[in-house]
């Protein structure tokens, strides 16, 4: 579900950005942020893990990611919706999650036994991969929907 998630805000927020300002060159922005976040993270996201319950730390991960993701819903219907912040909510979102990444490999080997890691470690990349296949395909379908929603005339 995380990879879901990750891959589902990873085509839909360049895609709002979009919608907000109808500039390619600020969609291509927040992609940017999110993976200069997802790179910087990764300089001290090893350590973090190695330091705190990695159980609780993928908790925390997924509970902060699922509130950033609703902060530009909330703020879209309360009519205060922004570019920055998609952009902050983006690149902390992308920061909970390369930490959530890093958790989520290095808790494989507590997990499972020597025998098994070779085939925990190929289930685990299969879910993630799938993940990203199936995450952009339902951001295609709600921006798609929401586009319909919008074009079309109200109802009387």
């Amino acid at each position: 579900m995380s990879a879901v998630g990750d891959a589902f805000a990873f085509v839909a927020m360049p895609l709002l950005v979009l919608e907000l300002s109808g500039s390619v060159a600020k969609m291509g922005l927040v992609t940017a942020i999110a993976s200069a976040a997802q790179i910087f993270t990764g300089f001290f996201s090893g350590t973090i893990v190695d330091r705190i319950d990695r159980r609780r730390l993928m908790i925390t991960c997924d509970l902060g990611r699922a509130a950033l993701y609703l902060a530009p819903l909330v703020a879209a219907h309360a009519g205060h919706l922004t570019l920055p912040l998609i952009y902050v909510v983006t690149g902390a979102a992308s920061t909970l999650g390369s930490v959530f990444l890093v958790a989520y490999t290095a808790a494989i080997p507590d997990l499972v036994g020597r025998a098994d890691l070779r085939r925990a470690n190929s289930r685990l990349q299969a879910s993630q991969a799938l993940g990203y296949v199936v995450g952009p395909m339902f951001a295609g379908a709600a921006a798609a929907r929401l586009d319909r929603r919008r074009r079309s005339p109200p109802t009387r």
